[in-house]
């Protein structure tokens, strides 16, 4: 019989759970998981923790990689961080804030909650300085149609302002239709999410951001009451379409409409699975070529709070994945152009290059999934595979009586093992046999017997491999002679 990789289903018991019972360092695809690879350093190291990130591109397509920490702004130029800090300023972002980035036209505004905001003009400026028309201090920020707009302002944390129309520099109330509105409900704010439209997240409140002109400027309208995003770098946007968590699990936005999507999936898992005392060290992000969105967070593992895991949400085919690896901060990154002299950063062999030199990968500007580890050095997710683990739901070959798997054949295109977990009751916890290896045939030879069943198929760090999609096996019903295939 057939048993394919169904939805990675963590909240459901094993038994009858139609989906998989663990998906680990893989990320789901429409029939199949797919290999996650591991991390490689790019860069040199910052000088402490990465405490955010951003990358832009011009209209000439130059690529402009940003980083902060506690105390000082870097530049990213080939694999290299410099400090653009502006002169004779070391900054204050504390532990529990964090830098965050917005693209205005050709200037990038970067803010930590603490310090006066910051700007750099792409093309331009060669050091970080004063953001002019004195604005408030604030911690989020996002461009809404024409504004930019801020929130969490450091001595009002329920309040929203924004700059003139097209003028990032005018922050006087009722210049250019500059202004602020304080939110009554909902407590502190949380992050605001850009776009013709904007949402304030709160803490229990989220608000939808219209623009309407004239004196009103914007409407605020409230879409979820008493449910908003906890925790400030747990929100992430693709297009329209908005991920976040919240006190009752993962939910996406899109429009006015809220969906839950870890309902009976993940959330118990994910709850459980968290350290208790880092919550506030979640950061989100997305990797739009695959479809994907990521929160990066510390487990029950982590026992000083560095991220450790990365859970996975496909937003194509609705269906999560977990990956162990370390990420202190994860962001988006557009790719700097290659020259000839560059490309031994990729291989040294140009044999060994995946890529055809006709593709635009090598102009720049393709966009990829990155981070920081715990050296503070950037990462991007092209190394080899790491060692994946994929579990059936559990099966029961006989209805009613037990059996014995003999064979297990994982439909998987490259080398694997597998074992078999039984068990007779679902009092009992299950025995699971030793991973054995494919024979020349693609059968692997085992010997489980009980009532219940559930295969594991593992695939070894390094190896490659595209697609796993499940496993057929065989199993004989006891007291007869049937194989059940």
């Amino acid at each position: 019989m057939q048993v394919p990789f169904g939805e990675w289903l963590p909240d459901i018991p094993d038994h009858l759970n139609k989906g998989a019972t663990t998906a680990t360092n893989v990320f789901p695809a429409a029939v199949s998981y797919k290999p996650f690879k591991a991390s490689q350093q790019k860069s040199n190291a910052l000088d402490s923790q990465c405490f955010g990130a951003f990358s832009t591109k011009d209209n000439s397509a130059n690529v402009y990689t940003f980083a902060g920490t506690k105390s000082k702004l870097y530049k990213l130029s080939g694999e290299t961080f410099s400090d653009v800090s502006q002169a004779s300023t070391t900054y204050n972002a504390g532990a529990d804030n964090f830098w965050s980035f917005s693209n205005f036209g050709t200037t990038v505004v970067a803010s930590n909650g603490e310090d006066t905001p910051q700007k750099f003009v792409v093309g331009t400026s060669s050091v970080f300085a004063d953001l002019g028309g004195s604005p408030p201090i604030f911690t989020f920020s996002a461009v809404i149609r024409d504004f930019l707009v801020v929130g969490r302002i450091k001595t009002v944390k329920n309040r929203v302002q924004w700059s003139g129309i097209n003028d990032v520099e005018t922050w006087t109330s009722g210049t250019k239709q500059s202004d602020y509105q304080d939110l009554a409900d909902g407590g502190e704010i949380t992050g605001i999410v850009g776009g013709e439209y904007g949402y304030i997240f709160q803490e229990n409140q989220i608000t939808r951001m219209d623009y309407v002109g004239g004196t009103t400027v914007f409407r605020f309208s409230v879409i979820s009451k008493n449910r908003g995003a906890i925790f400030a770098k747990a929100i992430t946007q693709v297009g329209k379409r908005v991920f976040f968590y919240a006190q009752d699990g993962f939910f996406e936005i899109d429009g006015e409409t809220i969906r839950p999507i870890g309902q009976h999936k993940v959330n118990d898992y994910f709850e459980s699975n968290l350290s208790a005392g880092y919550q506030q060290n979640i950061i989100a992000s997305t990797d739009p070529l695959n479809h994907l969105a990521i929160w990066s967070y510390p487990s029950t593992a982590a026992t000083t709070g560095v991220q450790d895991r990365l859970l996975i949400y496909n937003y194509s085919v609705n269906r999560w994945s977990v990956v162990e690896t370390a990420a202190e901060m994860i962001f988006l990154q557009f790719s700097e152009a290659y020259t000839v002299d560059t490309l031994d950063n990729v291989s040294n062999s140009l044999d060994d290059l995946n890529v055809s030199f006709d593709s635009r990968y090598w102009l720049g500007g393709v966009v990829n999934f990155a981070g920081f580890d715990g050296d503070h050095k950037l990462i991007q997710f092209d190394g080899d595979t790491l060692a994946a683990t994929i579990e059936t739901g559990e099966i029961e070959p006989s209805p009613g009586r037990r059996s014995t798997v003999t064979m297990v054949r994982p439909i998987v295109d490259g080398t694997s093992t597998a074992r078999v977990t039984s068990r007779a009751r679902a009092a009992d916890s299950g025995t699971s046999t030793s991973y054995a290896s494919l024979q020349t045939n693609g059968d692997i030879p085992v010997r489980s017997s009980g009532r219940y069943h559930k295969v594991g198929v593992a695939i070894a760090a390094a190896a490659s491999w595209n697609d796993a999609q499940g496993v057929d096996l065989i199993a004989v019903s006891a007291g007869n002679r049937w194989v059940i295939q």
